[in-house]
């Protein structure tokens, strides 16, 4: 069995991607999101809509007119998996459906983003959580008053 680390940075086109990204070869790193997308679709929703994502950002980067079509697209993987986890994990889809959001909003479809950001909302508030418009996956570090 091997480990987290060596499975993504061994046979993993996301990981490759991002490393082609991180050096500027932003078409390259693209077609490798795209493939990961089809790919994970049918396996990982979460990973598909992520590659999808990730391959939209690219498009974006390089000005090309079918950016906006990627990200409406992550944004249907990613509410398809909110609707898949909901009743394993509320807190999650919640999650899932704010990126949605977030992506419809970068292809400038605010109806839908406004739709699935309620979706979100509706779902906090049944699990008692307090809805925010969006919020980043980790916190920012920030040091302590003692560690600066």
């Amino acid at each position: 069995m091997s480990s987290w680390a060596s499975k993504i940075s061994g046979e993993s086109r996301w990981f490759k991607a991002s490393q082609l990204e991180r050096q500027g070869k932003l078409e390259e790193a693209m077609n490798l999101y795209l493939e990961e997308a089809k790919e994970q679709e049918a396996k990982s929703l979460a990973l598909s809509a992520l590659s999808m994502l990730s391959a939209a950002k690219c498009a974006a980067k390089l000005g090309k007119e079918n950016a906006s079509e990627y990200f409406k697209e992550a944004g249907r993987r990613y509410e398809k998996y909110g609707d898949s986890i909901i009743s394993i994990s509320p807190n999650s889809s919640a999650w899932a459906y704010k990126m949605a959001s977030r992506c419809y909003n970068w292809a400038g479809d605010q109806e839908a983003a406004d739709s699935v950001l309620k979706k979100a909302e509706s779902l906090l508030e049944k699990v008692g959580e307090k809805a925010e418009r969006y919020f980043p996956l980790f916190k920012q570090y920030r040091p302590k008053k003692d560690e600066r």
